[in-house]
Order: structure tokens, then C-alpha cells, then sequence
């Protein structure tokens, strides 16, 4: 019934998402804005769901989503929706060593993040990697270009990622 998440809902992944967030919450309204509701959407992938599981993740929620902030980030800035396996374990390793003193190893992290978190999904016909859904990707990203306070670099992207810098604003 709220237009501002209509359009969320014509997606089963997003609609699946939205109902979850809404479940796990119960008596609260789900948030007016969609940053708010992503922002609880990787609280619940990423801390809630490895919780209920039982589950010790490699990295506390933040730091685990200050690395796919990074990775999604870099992805945008080279118009990629997906990634090759091994440039995967590339960029996750020099984000693991930039973002946390954890020792936890790129096949580690990216396997819980694929298989726990589920924010990535492994394409069957290729060693490629993509976010679950690409507003997971532009959210995360808009994310770090807020952290790093690279506003400009949001008018050097194309138009396919207009979304990152709608998140951002």
C-alpha cells in the first residue's frame, strides 16, 4: 500500500526481502525510505541471519559490509555487474587488508557471503560472481562513496548507474 516501496515488490527477491525485514521486526512500520530499508536489509543478511543460525561469521557485520561497500564501489566505477572468480579473491584480499585486522582469507569471507549472507550469487555458467540483486550493489556502493566523500566520481558514472548517486543523495 506505500507507493515508495511499490516498486521493490515487483521484484520476488526484493518482495521476499521486504517481507523478512518486515517478520523480523514485529510491531514496528517498516522504514519511509529505501536507505533505511537497505541499511536493514544488510543487518539482517549479514548479522541477523548468521545469529539465528548459530552461525560465527569471519567478520562482525560492519567490517563485512565495509569490504562489499569497497568491492560494490569498485564494481560501479568499472560499469561491472559481475566478476570474474579470481579478480574477486583479488580485490576482497586487498579490501580485507585495508578494512580490518581480521586474519580471514578472501574464500572464506566471499564463501560465507555466498552461501550465509546471500548477498552474492555465483553464476552456474561461469566462474562469475554477482551481488543478489543490483540495488544491493548500488546501495553498498553509494555507501562508500559516502564514507570516502568521493561525491564527484557520482557525475563521471554512466547512466546505467544513476541509482548510485540517488542512493547517495
Amino acid at each position: 500500500q506505500r507507493s515508495e516501496l511499490q516498486d521493490m515488490t515487483d521484484n520476488p527477491l526484493l518482495l521476499c526481502m521486504v517481507a523478512a525485514f518486515y517478520r523480523s521486526r514485529p510491531g514496528r512500520k517498516l522504514p519511509l525510505n529505501r536507505l533505511k530499508l537497505y541499511q536493514g536489509f544488510c543487518q539482517m543478511l549479514l548479522e541477523d541471519r548468521p545469529d539465528y543460525k548459530g552461525i560465527e561469521m569471519a567478520l562482525p557485520a560492519d567490517e563485512a559490509q565495509a569490504v562489499l561497500q569497497g568491492l560494490a564501489w569498485e564494481m560501479v566505477k568499472n560499469a561491472k555487474i559481475e566478476m570474474d572468480g579470481d579478480k574477486l579473491q583479488q580485490q576482497v584480499q586487498g579490501l580485507l587488508t585495508r578494512e580490518t585486522d581480521v586474519a580471514v582469507t578472501p574464500t572464506r569471507f566471499i564463501h560465507q557471503i555466498e552461501e550465509i549472507s546471500e548477498l552474492f550469487v555465483r553464476r552456474l555458467s561461469a566462474d562469475e560472481v554477482e551481488f543478489a540483486h543490483r540495488s544491493f550493489q548500488e546501495y553498498l556502493a553509494a555507501q562508500e562513496v559516502k564514507k570516502q566523500s568521493c561525491e564527484g566520481r557520482l557525475l563521471t558514472l554512466g547512466e546505467d548507474w544513476q541509482e548510485v548517486a540517488v542512493l547517495y543523495a
